[in-house]
């Protein structure tokens, strides 16, 4: 009989877990954990997952860039305490696609730092030996290439992907309004966080106020008319003065500028590792309204993770993925 395995994703704004048995996902949670502020709930939530009962954990983790740690090092230390804490035997995910003990973990800390692209690139390999891997999250999107059934990136460290475009810094909810345009229709944009795109994708319906899993800039509602009015901010005026129908202009150019930016992202990509043809495999809570849309706008074929692996595997890939790892080698690593 399969043993129950664990996987987690230690995200810096949300923390993730897929539990697999039998090869179906038994149980899963997406919870929104800013450890900049709230670091302290952590613990909690890491031996709530550790009543599910899992043989096998496998980790990986964005968190360490958290500001609330002096350094990423210090960050990925912490954060491989507090899951050792819980389950000694962990296994973490090294960039290279090592999966490692805790004791290398904390001794070569950046070894393991921000190594999730590697788990969703692993499992998407297995299905698609050439293909660009999309995965739009809330705050960032990774475009990872799969070459002759290898994740191919030539660059493996967050730095080294921002410098090759692999890893563009834009997602879905979390992104500030003026980071996309700095001005619509000759106004320009306030380079204060008054607004996000998880305001714009719902007002536009793209995504419903249940997808904007984090909180918002003003701690007020998710509803349309709540996002209408923080859109408005950007603009220094309220909805009344700037009018709605400007509004919904200028939601419609911060979607079609983020088109844009992720469709020109991936035909880079796709150049650079003679991708041509090939599927982009779409992932995360922005495959649909921004990972597909760029996609098509590059010209390639896309495949939904979603209709191979489930909604979790293409909610939450690293951990569907990590859980599907370390499902793998237990019976083989002493837990």
């Amino acid at each position: 009989m399969e043993m129950p395995s664990l996987g987690l994703d230690l995200g810096g704004a949300h923390t993730k877990a897929v539990l697999l048995e039998g090869g179906r996902v038994r149980a899963s949670l997406l919870r929104y954990l800013p450890l900049w502020k709230e670091r302290e709930r952590l613990g909690g939530v890491l031996r709530e997952l550790g009543k599910w009962g899992a043989e096998g954990v496998g980790v990986v983790m964005t968190g360490e860039l958290a500001d609330v740690f002096p350094s990423r090092e210090e960050g990925v230390r912490e954060l491989v305490g507090e899951v050792g804490r819980v389950w000694r035997g962990a296994l973490f995910l090294t960039l290279e696609g090592r999966l490692v003990g805790r004791e290398e973990a904390l001794s070569r800390p950046l070894s393991v730092a921000a190594s999730n692209w590697v788990a969703s690139g692993l499992l998407v390999s297995r299905d698609f030996p050439d293909a660009l891997f999309v995965d739009v999250g809330s705050t960032t999107t990774d475009l990872v290439p799969i070459v002759g059934g290898r994740v191919a990136n030539l660059g493996s460290t967050d730095l080294q992907r921002l410098r090759r475009g692999e890893l563009l810094y834009t997602g879905v909810l979390r992104t500030p309004v003026p980071c996309v345009l700095g001005e619509v229709e000759g106004v320009g944009v306030a380079a204060e966080n008054f607004s996000v795109m998880g305001d714009v994708y719902v007002l536009l319906g793209k995504l419903g106020p249940e997808d904007y899993s984090c909180e918002t800039p003003d701690g007020r509602g998710k509803d349309p008319e709540s996002c209408l009015r923080r859109l408005a901010r950007s603009f220094c005026s309220d909805p009344e003065e700037a009018g709605r129908s400007f509004l919904r202009r200028c939601a419609l150019a911060l979607h079609r500028e983020q088109v844009r930016r992720v469709a020109e992202g991936m035909r880079r990509v796709v150049g650079r590792y003679g991708l041509e043809g090939c599927p982009a495999v779409v992932a995360g809570v922005g495959r649909r309204v921004l990972g597909r849309e760029a996609a098509r706008k590059a010209g390639l074929r896309v495949v939904d993770l979603e209709g191979i692996h489930g909604r979790e595997a293409a909610l939450m890939t690293p951990a569907f993925s990590m859980a599907v790892l370390a499902g793998e080698v237990v019976g083989r690593t002493p837990w």
